[in-house]
Protein backbone atom coordinates (compact mmCIF):
# COMPACT_ATOMS: atom_id res chain seq x y z
CA UNK A 1 0.00 0.00 0.00
CA UNK A 2 1.43 3.36 -1.02
CA UNK A 3 2.06 6.18 1.46
CA UNK A 4 3.40 9.75 1.18
CA UNK A 5 7.08 10.18 0.37
CA UNK A 6 9.05 12.96 2.09
CA UNK A 7 12.39 14.01 0.57
CA UNK A 8 15.03 16.68 0.90
CA UNK A 9 15.22 19.18 -1.97
CA UNK A 10 18.44 19.86 -3.86
CA UNK A 11 20.03 23.31 -3.85
CA UNK A 12 18.86 23.84 -7.43
CA UNK A 13 15.28 22.89 -6.55
CA UNK A 14 15.34 25.30 -3.61
CA UNK A 15 16.55 28.17 -5.78
CA UNK A 16 14.00 27.39 -8.49
CA UNK A 17 11.18 27.61 -5.95
CA UNK A 18 12.49 30.89 -4.53
CA UNK A 19 12.83 32.31 -8.06
CA UNK A 20 9.18 31.83 -9.04
CA UNK A 21 7.53 32.31 -5.61
CA UNK A 22 6.96 35.86 -4.41
CA UNK A 23 5.29 35.59 -0.99
CA UNK A 24 7.04 34.19 2.06
CA UNK A 25 7.23 34.44 5.86
CA UNK A 26 10.02 36.11 7.82
CA UNK A 27 10.69 34.77 11.34
CA UNK A 28 12.75 36.71 13.88
CA UNK A 29 13.15 37.20 17.62
CA UNK A 30 13.18 40.26 19.86
CA UNK A 31 13.26 40.15 23.66
CA UNK A 32 12.83 36.36 23.57
CA UNK A 33 9.59 36.71 21.61
CA UNK A 34 9.34 34.94 18.25
CA UNK A 35 7.42 36.74 15.51
CA UNK A 36 6.48 35.88 11.92
CA UNK A 37 5.68 38.44 9.22
CA UNK A 38 4.28 37.60 5.76
CA UNK A 39 5.86 39.66 2.98
CA UNK A 40 6.48 39.82 -0.74
CA UNK A 41 9.98 39.20 -2.04
CA UNK A 42 12.26 38.65 -5.01
CA UNK A 43 15.17 36.23 -5.10
CA UNK A 44 18.61 36.78 -6.57
CA UNK A 45 21.52 34.37 -6.13
CA UNK A 46 22.51 34.58 -2.48
CA UNK A 47 19.89 37.16 -1.48
CA UNK A 48 16.20 37.67 -0.68
CA UNK A 49 15.01 41.23 -1.41
CA UNK A 50 11.80 43.01 -0.50
CA UNK A 51 10.05 46.23 0.43
CA UNK A 52 8.26 47.13 3.64
CA UNK A 53 6.89 50.05 5.62
CA UNK A 54 9.53 52.11 7.44
CA UNK A 55 9.70 51.47 11.17
CA UNK A 56 7.38 48.85 12.59
CA UNK A 57 8.48 45.36 13.53
CA UNK A 58 11.21 45.04 10.93
CA UNK A 59 12.82 48.24 12.17
CA UNK A 60 13.91 46.32 15.28
CA UNK A 61 16.00 43.83 13.32
CA UNK A 62 19.11 45.98 13.45
CA UNK A 63 19.40 44.66 17.04
CA UNK A 64 19.39 40.99 16.04
CA UNK A 65 19.90 40.43 12.32
CA UNK A 66 19.69 36.63 12.45
CA UNK A 67 16.45 35.57 10.75
CA UNK A 68 14.73 32.62 9.10
CA UNK A 69 12.65 32.93 5.93
CA UNK A 70 10.25 30.38 4.46
CA UNK A 71 8.55 30.09 1.08
CA UNK A 72 6.48 27.15 -0.11
CA UNK A 73 4.08 25.67 -2.64
CA UNK A 74 1.02 23.68 -1.64
CA UNK A 75 -1.26 21.45 -3.71
CA UNK A 76 -2.53 18.99 -1.13
CA UNK A 77 -1.82 17.62 2.38
CA UNK A 78 0.94 15.38 0.99
CA UNK A 79 1.89 17.32 -2.12
CA UNK A 80 4.00 20.35 -1.33
CA UNK A 81 7.49 21.88 -1.42
CA UNK A 82 8.93 24.13 1.26
CA UNK A 83 12.22 26.06 1.45
CA UNK A 84 13.72 27.56 4.61
CA UNK A 85 16.51 30.16 4.43
CA UNK A 86 18.71 31.25 7.34
CA UNK A 87 20.65 34.48 7.07
CA UNK A 88 21.13 38.09 8.15
CA UNK A 89 18.67 40.96 7.62
CA UNK A 90 19.80 44.37 6.31
CA UNK A 91 17.95 47.61 5.65
CA UNK A 92 19.23 49.03 2.35
CA UNK A 93 19.33 52.65 1.23
CA UNK A 94 19.10 53.09 -2.57
CA UNK A 95 19.70 56.84 -2.21
CA UNK A 96 23.23 56.35 -0.89
CA UNK A 97 24.10 52.92 -2.31
CA UNK A 98 24.31 52.65 -6.10
CA UNK A 99 24.32 48.85 -6.00
CA UNK A 100 21.13 48.82 -3.90
CA UNK A 101 19.58 51.38 -6.24
CA UNK A 102 20.30 49.19 -9.28
CA UNK A 103 18.86 46.11 -7.56
CA UNK A 104 15.71 47.99 -6.55
CA UNK A 105 15.18 49.22 -10.11
CA UNK A 106 15.72 45.76 -11.55
CA UNK A 107 13.68 43.74 -9.06
CA UNK A 108 10.85 46.23 -8.49
CA UNK A 109 10.72 48.38 -11.65
CA UNK A 110 7.48 50.12 -10.60
CA UNK A 111 8.81 51.06 -7.16
CA UNK A 112 8.02 54.64 -6.15
CA UNK A 113 6.75 55.53 -9.62
CA UNK A 114 3.30 56.82 -10.59
CA UNK A 115 2.08 53.26 -11.17
CA UNK A 116 3.38 51.90 -7.87
CA UNK A 117 0.37 50.40 -6.00
CA UNK A 118 2.28 50.22 -2.69
CA UNK A 119 4.39 53.37 -2.71
CA UNK A 120 4.04 53.55 1.10
CA UNK A 121 6.40 50.55 1.27
CA UNK A 122 9.44 52.70 0.76
CA UNK A 123 11.96 50.77 2.85
CA UNK A 124 14.14 48.39 0.82
CA UNK A 125 15.67 45.38 2.60
CA UNK A 126 17.83 42.37 1.84
CA UNK A 127 18.46 39.02 3.53
CA UNK A 128 21.95 37.62 2.97
CA UNK A 129 21.43 33.87 2.56
CA UNK A 130 23.80 31.75 4.63
CA UNK A 131 21.99 28.41 4.55
CA UNK A 132 19.17 27.01 2.42
CA UNK A 133 17.28 23.77 3.03
CA UNK A 134 14.12 22.35 1.51
CA UNK A 135 11.72 19.46 1.86
CA UNK A 136 9.06 18.14 -0.46
CA UNK A 137 6.26 15.59 -0.31
CA UNK A 138 4.66 13.34 -2.91
CA UNK A 139 1.29 11.76 -2.11
CA UNK A 140 1.78 8.16 -3.30
CA UNK A 141 5.47 7.41 -3.74
CA UNK A 142 6.56 6.06 -0.39
CA UNK A 143 6.11 2.94 1.70
CA UNK A 144 3.88 2.84 4.73
CA UNK A 145 5.85 2.98 7.97
CA UNK A 146 4.88 1.53 11.31
CA UNK A 147 4.16 3.93 14.13
CA UNK A 148 7.02 4.38 16.56
CA UNK A 149 6.64 2.31 19.70
CA UNK A 150 7.95 2.80 23.18
CA UNK A 151 6.86 3.69 26.69
CA UNK A 152 4.73 6.78 27.05
CA UNK A 153 5.92 9.43 29.49
CA UNK A 154 4.32 9.05 32.89
CA UNK A 155 3.63 12.75 33.19
CA UNK A 156 3.53 15.53 30.63
CA UNK A 157 2.62 19.23 30.57
CA UNK A 158 -1.05 20.05 31.07
CA UNK A 159 -1.95 22.55 28.29
CA UNK A 160 -5.39 23.30 29.77
CA UNK A 161 -3.88 24.19 33.13
CA UNK A 162 -1.15 26.35 31.56
CA UNK A 163 -3.77 28.13 29.44
CA UNK A 164 -5.91 28.81 32.52
CA UNK A 165 -2.91 30.20 34.42
CA UNK A 166 -1.88 32.39 31.48
CA UNK A 167 -5.36 33.93 31.26
CA UNK A 168 -5.36 34.62 35.00
CA UNK A 169 -1.92 36.27 34.76
CA UNK A 170 -3.01 38.46 31.82
CA UNK A 171 -6.12 39.52 33.72
CA UNK A 172 -3.97 40.41 36.73
CA UNK A 173 -1.62 42.52 34.58
CA UNK A 174 -4.63 44.28 33.05
CA UNK A 175 -6.04 45.02 36.51
CA UNK A 176 -2.74 46.43 37.78
CA UNK A 177 -1.99 48.66 34.80
CA UNK A 178 -5.63 49.61 34.08
CA UNK A 179 -5.00 48.48 30.53
CA UNK A 180 -3.16 45.61 28.95
CA UNK A 181 0.53 46.38 28.62
CA UNK A 182 0.97 45.78 24.92
CA UNK A 183 4.67 45.14 25.24
CA UNK A 184 4.39 42.52 28.00
CA UNK A 185 4.44 38.97 26.68
CA UNK A 186 3.32 36.10 28.87
CA UNK A 187 4.02 32.41 28.38
CA UNK A 188 3.35 29.58 30.84
CA UNK A 189 5.15 26.26 30.89
CA UNK A 190 4.11 23.73 33.52
CA UNK A 191 2.95 26.50 35.83
CA UNK A 192 6.07 28.64 35.42
CA UNK A 193 5.24 32.13 34.12
CA UNK A 194 7.75 33.59 31.63
CA UNK A 195 7.58 37.38 31.29
CA UNK A 196 9.32 39.12 28.38
CA UNK A 197 9.06 42.53 26.73
CA UNK A 198 8.98 45.97 28.36
CA UNK A 199 7.07 47.90 31.01
CA UNK A 200 6.82 51.63 31.61
CA UNK A 201 8.74 51.72 34.90
CA UNK A 202 10.61 49.54 37.38
CA UNK A 203 7.94 49.91 40.06
CA UNK A 204 5.31 48.40 37.76
CA UNK A 205 7.61 45.46 37.06
CA UNK A 206 7.93 44.83 40.80
CA UNK A 207 4.17 45.14 41.32
CA UNK A 208 3.53 42.67 38.49
CA UNK A 209 5.92 40.18 40.12
CA UNK A 210 4.14 40.40 43.45
CA UNK A 211 0.69 40.11 41.90
CA UNK A 212 1.55 37.13 39.69
CA UNK A 213 3.09 35.30 42.65
CA UNK A 214 -0.37 35.30 44.23
CA UNK A 215 -2.17 33.83 41.20
CA UNK A 216 -3.45 30.33 41.79
CA UNK A 217 -1.50 27.71 39.84
CA UNK A 218 1.69 29.77 39.46
CA UNK A 219 4.67 27.61 40.48
CA UNK A 220 7.44 30.02 39.48
CA UNK A 221 8.30 33.18 37.53
CA UNK A 222 11.01 33.87 34.96
CA UNK A 223 11.38 37.66 35.04
CA UNK A 224 12.84 38.99 31.78
CA UNK A 225 10.96 42.28 31.57
CA UNK A 226 12.95 45.41 30.71
CA UNK A 227 12.04 48.94 31.68
CA UNK A 228 11.27 51.09 28.63
CA UNK A 229 13.81 53.82 29.23
CA UNK A 230 16.94 51.63 29.42
CA UNK A 231 15.89 49.52 26.44
CA UNK A 232 16.81 52.42 24.19
CA UNK A 233 20.38 52.32 25.45
CA UNK A 234 20.61 48.60 26.13
CA UNK A 235 22.98 47.19 23.56
CA UNK A 236 23.26 43.82 21.90
CA UNK A 237 26.64 42.03 21.82
CA UNK A 238 26.81 42.74 18.08
CA UNK A 239 26.35 46.48 18.63
CA UNK A 240 29.13 46.54 21.23
CA UNK A 241 31.49 44.55 19.00
CA UNK A 242 30.76 46.71 15.93
CA UNK A 243 31.46 49.95 17.83
CA UNK A 244 34.71 48.54 19.20
CA UNK A 245 35.78 47.26 15.76
CA UNK A 246 35.01 50.68 14.22
CA UNK A 247 37.14 52.33 16.90
CA UNK A 248 40.01 49.93 16.18
CA UNK A 249 39.87 50.74 12.45
CA UNK A 250 39.83 54.44 13.23
CA UNK A 251 42.63 54.42 15.80
CA UNK A 252 45.26 52.16 14.23
CA UNK A 253 48.02 54.27 12.69
CA UNK A 254 50.77 51.68 12.25
CA UNK A 255 50.41 49.55 9.08
CA UNK A 256 52.01 46.66 10.95
CA UNK A 257 49.25 46.63 13.56
CA UNK A 258 46.55 43.97 13.16
CA UNK A 259 43.87 43.87 15.87
CA UNK A 260 40.71 41.77 16.14
CA UNK A 261 38.05 42.47 18.77
CA UNK A 262 36.38 39.56 20.59
CA UNK A 263 33.34 40.37 22.75
CA UNK A 264 32.76 37.57 25.24
CA UNK A 265 30.83 37.46 28.53
CA UNK A 266 30.62 41.25 28.57
CA UNK A 267 34.37 41.82 28.07
CA UNK A 268 36.23 43.18 25.05
CA UNK A 269 39.28 41.04 24.29
CA UNK A 270 41.93 42.39 21.93
CA UNK A 271 43.77 39.78 19.87
CA UNK A 272 46.61 40.38 17.40
CA UNK A 273 49.51 42.79 17.44
CA UNK A 274 49.94 46.54 17.67
CA UNK A 275 52.61 49.15 18.18
CA UNK A 276 52.98 50.56 21.69
CA UNK A 277 51.42 53.86 20.59
CA UNK A 278 48.40 52.14 18.98
CA UNK A 279 48.04 49.86 21.99
CA UNK A 280 47.84 52.78 24.41
CA UNK A 281 45.41 54.61 22.16
CA UNK A 282 43.14 51.55 21.95
CA UNK A 283 43.13 50.92 25.69
CA UNK A 284 42.27 54.55 26.37
CA UNK A 285 39.44 54.72 23.84
CA UNK A 286 37.79 51.29 24.13
CA UNK A 287 37.21 51.61 27.86
CA UNK A 288 34.43 54.08 26.97
CA UNK A 289 32.48 51.63 24.76
CA UNK A 290 28.99 51.34 26.28
CA UNK A 291 27.88 47.82 27.12
CA UNK A 292 31.39 46.52 27.87
CA UNK A 293 32.58 45.55 31.35
CA UNK A 294 36.21 46.19 30.46
CA UNK A 295 39.13 45.25 28.21
CA UNK A 296 41.36 42.17 28.17
CA UNK A 297 44.65 42.99 26.45
CA UNK A 298 46.00 39.99 24.54
CA UNK A 299 47.97 42.06 22.04
CA UNK A 300 51.58 41.40 21.04
CA UNK A 301 53.96 44.31 20.47
CA UNK A 302 54.73 44.69 16.77
CA UNK A 303 58.37 45.31 17.58
CA UNK A 304 58.79 41.86 19.09
CA UNK A 305 56.30 40.02 16.82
Amino acid sequence: MFAPLFEMMSQQECEELLAHTHVGRLAFTLHDVVDVVPLGFSFEKGWIYGRTNPGGKLGTLDRNRRVAFEADEFTGPFEWRSVVVHGSFYLLDPDSDEDAKAKLARLFPDAFGHEDPVSFRNQFFGISIEETTGRKAKPTAGDRKAAASGPRPERGPDPARDSHVRKAVLDEIARISQQRERNVHVAVEEGVVILTGTVSDAHLRSVIDDAIAGVSGVRGIVQSLDVEWPIRIQRTPTEVAVEAADAVDRLLSDDASRVVVVFENGWLRLEGNASMEDRQRLMSSLQHVAGSRGIIDRLTDTVSA
